[in-house]
């Protein structure tokens, strides 16, 4: 684990925390960072920039004159892309994707990556918690004047939805909030320091390093044969085995039903 100073709201320190090495102690790649930063931009951009094709592009249906005789290059439409106002060859067209994918891996790498990055460079604060009595810019402000940071742009990553700390914030230019399970890598790297809370840093563990939990209602009462994985591979293929037999009985009584009838229609017949 590694242990990083924790603040109280009023700037002082309050002893130390300890972060999971997983989360705050990657390896640096800016390889990746890059990629991640790339992706994400390129995945909010809207993509607006159109031009009209020539059959697009309004009038231009009578020849400007004919074929042969006047001396001019022979023309039939005044919206051919070769003359002024006429259509676009091969301009932007608001029909192209740009999503890009990032793989789940790779972007919580990405994370990891630029959360140790903040923690190295020493701009990474951890309060007890964040918050503030009332919606006013004015007491953002005194908050961010008392924490121990220099000039710069601050991210705040909240550990759940907190409508006073977004209004209050929402005006100030250099200042965002953001979800603690919603950290994205531009966001992290854009800005100059990273606050994050207690509860915040444990959203982020719950987040990212997540355990596969079993869906049993009471695991206590289970013993150690019903997780085995053959255990319930067999109990699996038994329960299949007889919903088959009961559909091939069922199929066998309809056909024994069918034969009869069809017998006795057949002596009626006779």
């Amino acid at each position: 684990m590694i242990k990083t100073d924790l603040y109280k709201m009023s700037g002082d320190k309050d002893g130390q925390i300890e972060l999971p090495k997983e989360i705050f102690a990657a390896k640096n790649n800016t390889d990746l960072l890059t990629q991640a930063v790339y992706i994400y931009l390129s995945n909010h951009r809207s993509g607006n920039a159109h031009t009209k094709i020539r059959s697009e592009v309004r009038g231009g249906g009578r020849k400007p004159w004919k074929q042969k005789g006047t001396g001019n290059a022979r023309a039939g439409s005044t919206r051919s892309p070769i003359w002024i106002g006429g259509g676009i060859t091969f301009g932007p067209r608001n029909v192209k994707n740009w999503q890009k994918r990032l793989s789940k891996k790779m972007r919580k790498l990405a994370i990891f990556n630029a959360l140790s990055l903040k923690l190295s460079e020493k701009k990474l604060l951890v309060l007890n918690q964040i918050s503030l009595k009332n919606i006013k810019t004015k007491e953002a402000v005194n908050f961010l004047e008392k924490m121990p940071i220099e000039s710069g742009s601050v991210l705040l990553a909240l550990s759940k939805k907190n409508p006073t700390l977004e209004l209050s914030f929402r005006n100030l230019p250099y200042a965002k909030t953001i979800s603690a399970d919603s950290l994205n890598v531009y966001d992290i790297l854009k800005y100059d320091w990273l606050i994050v809370d207690k509860d915040g840093l444990n959203k982020i563990e719950q987040t990212y390093l997540k355990k596969n939990v079993s869906n049993v209602s009471d695991v206590s009462k289970m013993s150690p044969l019903d997780f085995s994985s053959s255990n319930v591979h067999e109990k699996s293929r038994g329960r299949k085995v007889s919903t088959d037999i009961k559909n091939k009985t069922e199929m066998k009584t309809s056909s024994k039903k069918q034969q009869t009838v069809k017998k006795a229609k057949d002596k009626v017949k006779e």
